[in-house]
């Protein structure tokens, strides 16, 4: 909570700091779309074998953000991403290694990760905002940002109860963790804009976690050693907005006032 706190308390005061701006209205909205483990990686960025059929699973956020300057956008969002998959023929490199798997593993298995986070982000527009024009228009950004993110995961046989996990965290018996995990994210986004204050997002995101822990199975390497990966994980998200203010639309594309027009001035 007080990571949320700071993150709306930063995003103000650069708002305050910047309300003299016709942009400087605030924008709100929320997304939906799926999301899938993508591949764990080496410290050096190299993938390895993927020990499941990993599945694509709902992702919603809730955002709160504002335009800066001609180009920038400064914002947080509160999100759920869930994450899921399964194999018919488990091959883990942690049987008989990590303490939930000393027995070997032959029936079919999946996992069911929660991932509950907070992030800040900037996003890039390559046209300027005095540029757009109203009505229906696209207009192409990137996105990049950092948070935190908490597991709620479980790792069973298909066939058994939810309750009977043979590794988890903060679920079942398994519910005297608590983890907190940095992650990392860029995005490329098409803004649909339907107005001056109504508009669409969609986005494609690649996030990067700091631990091995999206698939809920930890991976060792041969000599029995704890293998250091990152986890990567792909959404997909469309997201509708309301903006607070419309853009002022008697400034120039230089971002200069044009004088008003006087009654029988012959223009």
């Amino acid at each position: 909570m007080k990571n949320l706190i700071f993150l709306f308390s930063l995003l103000f005061i650069v708002a305050q700091a910047c309300a003299q701006h016709p942009n400087a209205g605030l924008i709100l909205g929320a997304s939906a779309g799926m999301a899938k483990v993508s591949t764990e990686l080496t410290p050096g960025f190299k993938t390895v074998p993927n020990e499941f059929n990993h599945k694509f699973a709902p992702a919603v956020s809730l955002e709160l953000s504002k335009l800066l300057g001609n180009h920038f956008e400064i914002g947080t969002d509160v999100n759920l991403t869930l994450l899921k998959g399964d194999t018919d023929n488990p091959q883990f490199s942690a049987e008989g290694i990590h303490g939930a798997m000393k027995d070997p593993i032959t029936e079919p298995v999946e996992y069911n990760n929660q991932l509950f986070g907070q992030q800040l982000f900037v996003s890039y527009y390559f046209r300027t905002f005095e540029a757009y024009s109203p009505g229906y228009r696209l207009e192409p950004f990137v996105r990049t940002g950092i948070g935190y993110q908490a597991y709620t995961a479980g790792f069973k046989y298909i066939d058994a109860p939810d309750d009977e996990l043979i590794f988890g965290k903060n679920k079942g018996n398994y519910k005297k963790y608590e983890l907190f995990e940095a992650v990392y994210f860029v995005a490329l986004g098409v803004k649909t804009k339907f107005s001056n204050h109504f508009f669409m997002n969609t986005t494609v995101s690649f996030n990067y976690s700091n631990y091995d822990f999206l698939d809920v199975v930890h991976n060792y390497n041969t000599d029995g050693s704890f293998a250091d990966l990152r986890g990567l994980y792909t959404a997909f998200k469309i997201g509708f907005f309301y903006q607070s203010n419309e853009i002022d639309k008697h400034k120039s594309r230089r971002g200069q006032y044009n004088k008003p027009v006087l009654p029988f001035s012959g223009k």
